[in-house]
């Protein structure tokens, strides 16, 4: 008996589409994530993004395989065990959350005024996470992650 074929990623390098900030609509959940480039932040050299893990296209692209075969509802309804609770792996979260650094580079490339005040995450394991933002279906690939800097947990 053949095997079903796996999903094919689905990912975008066009800057055809210029998202207005909204919340996801709720009938999007039921779709698969697209993810897009255009915003992808390689030219940062601060201490986070691409080129603080330099052989990071391996986890990029299994995160975006595994994302690629789930719904947006399967994603947000993913749990992960961290410091003793339950907590969602993958969700959005208000950018005037994040360290200075990160708030700045969003204002600076003035993607607040392109997304609003909410940025997505993805989770990969422990530390490793992908940032960007989510307009209903489509996730625009901002920032890797690895070293868990963009947002640190537990800091005062």
């Amino acid at each position: 008996m053949a095997q079903p074929k796996a999903k094919s990623p689905k990912f975008s390098t066009s800057a055809k589409k210029s998202p207005v900030a909204r919340q996801p609509a709720s009938d999007t959940g039921r779709l698969t994530p697209i993810f897009h480039f255009e915003y992808a932040d390689v030219s940062y050299t601060g201490d986070f993004g691409f080129h603080q893990d330099p052989g990071c296209s391996h986890d990029i692209l299994a995160l975006i395989l595994d994302a690629s075969n789930k719904t947006w509802n399967e994603l947000l309804a993913e749990r992960t065990h961290s410091g003793g609770q339950m907590h969602r792996k993958h969700h959005a979260q208000a950018v005037e959350t994040l360290e200075v650094a990160a708030r700045q580079r969003i204002t600076e490339r003035k993607l607040d005024e392109v997304f609003g005040d909410d940025i997505f995450r993805f989770r990969d394991g422990n530390m490793k996470r992908m940032w960007g933002f989510r307009d209903g279906q489509d996730f625009y690939v901002l920032w890797w992650d690895p070293n868990h800097l963009v947002y640190i947990v537990g800091k005062d």
